[in-house]
């Protein structure tokens, strides 16, 4: 599996440690994951207009070689959702919005944008399925987890803080249910 991780030059410095971390836990998931990290200055000129929409950045091309997921990271200035932290995926690509950060502390933000990145990388690899049990969808059509762990849907709130604080200090991002599915496919 190979994950292209495309920031705006605007990220939070400390994002690439977090991005690090990311990986570490997914090599533990999966048989062989690579990865890339790289800045995208093609973003910038939009910074003039208005926040970029988010069919814009999946309509970009990415010149992948082999099977894997593109997960673009933007700043406080091409963000286009009013939270502080906000995802969204398809199947082979990831962007999440990350907005005010550093007002927060490293701390407490470095544990939420890891958690939605493999919230988001879960969506990409075709988590939480239709005939899952233990799920629920939510008012956007999404289906989510039930159990603790990264796919469930947390509110963003200091509540969800917490939680992700929880997981990225366990170690275990996924539950029993989401990794079986996982484990199936990398077989």
């Amino acid at each position: 599996m190979y994950i292209r991780f495309v920031l705006d030059p605007f990220v939070p410095h400390g994002i690439t440690k977090v991005i690090r971390r990311v990986v570490s836990d997914l090599k533990r998931i999966f048989k062989e994951v690579t990865y890339s990290i790289e800045s995208d200055e093609t973003l910038v000129p939009l910074l003039k207009r208005d926040p970029l929409p988010v069919s814009k950045v999946f309509q970009r091309k990415a010149n992948m070689t082999c099977r894997g997921v593109v997960v673009y990271i933007l700043s406080t200035n091409l963000i286009w959702q009013n939270r502080d932290i906000y995802g969204i995926s398809l199947p082979s690509r990831c962007v999440i919005g990350l907005r005010d950060l550093p007002k927060i502390g490293y701390k407490m933000w470095s544990s939420r944008v890891w958690e939605l990145i493999l919230h988001e990388l879960g969506h990409s690899f075709g988590l939480i399925k239709k005939y899952r049990t233990y799920s629920k969808v939510n008012n956007e059509g999404t289906r989510h987890c039930l159990n603790n762990c990264v796919m469930s849907e947390d509110s963003y709130d200091s509540v969800w803080g917490k939680r992700a604080n929880m997981r990225f200090l366990s170690r275990k991002p996924y539950c029993n249910d989401c990794l079986k599915y996982l484990l199936l496919k990398d077989a």
